[in-house]
């Protein structure tokens, strides 16, 4: 599926959109920008933000509509409502989307100032992204109606103190790490092929952190932690939802965990308490049933369709 970031410029929304999507997408996703009326540059602040983040940018570049060498699939709108920008309506059957963000180009002041509104439009962008990625999208490519209803209510979210955002990472990141430890977690077998870890923030504060393992259609929940000062507020079950989410977009049909200290949490979460040699063959082969986690521990699992 070939999606379209539109806006009037394409300097910066539109491009933040295009590139943080290809970042994350999976296969057979793929993004594209222009606009209505291309300044026929990158703004450099969109650049810096994006190599920031860890984001290749080596392909940017300020481009017309009419000059598209493919047609997309589902074109989002990105212009925003402020000093009445006029948004440009793309003809052609498509999925049309729109998800307002206001132009941090226009933004005048210090340069921290400044670098804080493009901050502000790569936050929106990036949640609602990663929240159309979290999406069913096997099943939803073939329901256009049910995925324009999905794609619409994204365009709304704001990434607030109580949704945070999601940002994949390094397996051995040192925040990572360094909370595994303090909550006595394993971190020995940190940087597998299988492995990848996310974390959840808000406003540059940590709220939590999960990894997935996979395995064929299997998948093992690890590392997940809340900071001590961060507990009581939801962000576990945050995690888990994210978590699942990630499982069923990239093929997993089942999830399964090993814990000494949180037994009734996943239990209250809908998981089913399994016997550790019930686990699948690849399951148990991983470091942490094969001696990282106690005999004790429990043993859960979730069957991923069934959870969403």
């Amino acid at each position: 599926m070939k999606v379209l970031f539109l806006c009037t410029g394409n300097s910066c929304r539109s491009i933040l959109g295009e590139f943080t999507f290809n970042h994350l997408a999976p296969s057979g996703w793929r993004a594209m920008s222009a606009g209505s009326r291309p300044t026929g540059y990158v703004h450099p602040r969109s650049l810096a933000l994006l190599e920031s983040e860890g984001i290749s940018t080596d392909s940017a570049s300020s481009k017309s509509w009419e000059d598209l060498q493919e047609v997309p699939d589902i074109v989002i709108t990105v212009c925003g409502s402020a000093a009445g920008e006029e948004c440009p309506a793309y003809i052609g059957n498509v999925l049309r989307t729109h998800w307002g963000v206001e132009d941090p180009a226009h933004v005048t002041g210090t340069d921290a100032q400044i670098n804080a509104a493009f901050r502000k439009a790569y936050t929106i962008l990036r949640a609602r992204i990663e929240a159309f990625l979290a999406l069913p999208l096997a099943r939803l490519a073939s329901d256009r109606g049910s995925l324009k209803t999905a794609l619409d209510e994204i365009g709304q979210l704001t990434p607030t103190d109580e949704t945070g955002v999601f940002t994949q990472i390094d397996p051995c990141d040192g925040d990572l790490v360094e909370a595994l430890a303090a909550a006595g977690l394993p971190t020995t077998d940190l940087g597998t092929a299988q492995q990848a870890f996310w974390r959840h923030s808000s406003g540059g504060e940590v709220r939590g952190f999960v990894g997935i393992e996979a395995y064929g259609k299997a998948g093992l929940l690890r590392s997940l932690v809340v900071p001590q000062t961060q507990r009581g507020q939801g962000h576990g079950a945050r995690l888990i939802d994210f978590a699942v989410a990630q499982a069923d977009r990239t093929g997993l049909t089942e999830l399964w965990l090993l814990t000494d200290t949180a037994a009734p949490f996943f239990a209250r979460a809908g998981w089913t308490p399994r016997l550790r040699a019930d686990a699948p063959d690849d399951i148990q082969s991983s470091a942490e049933f094969a001696g990282l986690c106690p005999s004790s521990a429990s043993c859960f699992s979730l069957s991923v369709p069934a959870y969403l």
